[in-house]
């Protein structure tokens, strides 16, 4: 598999179900372009860093939750609730709908 397949591949896999459109919005390329080099254009080699970075940003997302993961073991059963009921309290809030549109 060349270098190009590879990366778009690679992006595919850890941002599934994501539209043209908004990774255009996360990439910085847009979604035309997308929808070439998805469909074989040859990628340049800015295209190939914003890729690139995307996915190095994405590890460091899951890195991030590894950790959070990691040190939620080491919680007692009562704050793990807590923490649960706030993240589902948050999820309900207003700041979310708004954040998404």
């Amino acid at each position: 598999m060349d270098l190009q397949k590879e990366i778009l591949s690679k992006y595919r896999e850890l941002r599934p179900g994501k539209s043209y459109q908004l990774m255009s919005k996360e990439l910085g390329i847009n979604s035309s372009r997308l929808y070439r080099l998805f469909n074989g254009a040859s990628m340049k080699l800015k295209e190939y860093q914003k890729f690139k970075q995307g996915l190095n940003q994405k590890a460091v997302e899951m890195t991030d939750i590894w950790d959070i993961k990691h040190e939620f073991q080491f919680l007692k059963e009562t704050q793990v609730r807590e923490i649960k009921q706030a993240i589902e309290d948050f999820k309900q809030s207003n700041f979310i709908n708004n954040l998404l549109g």
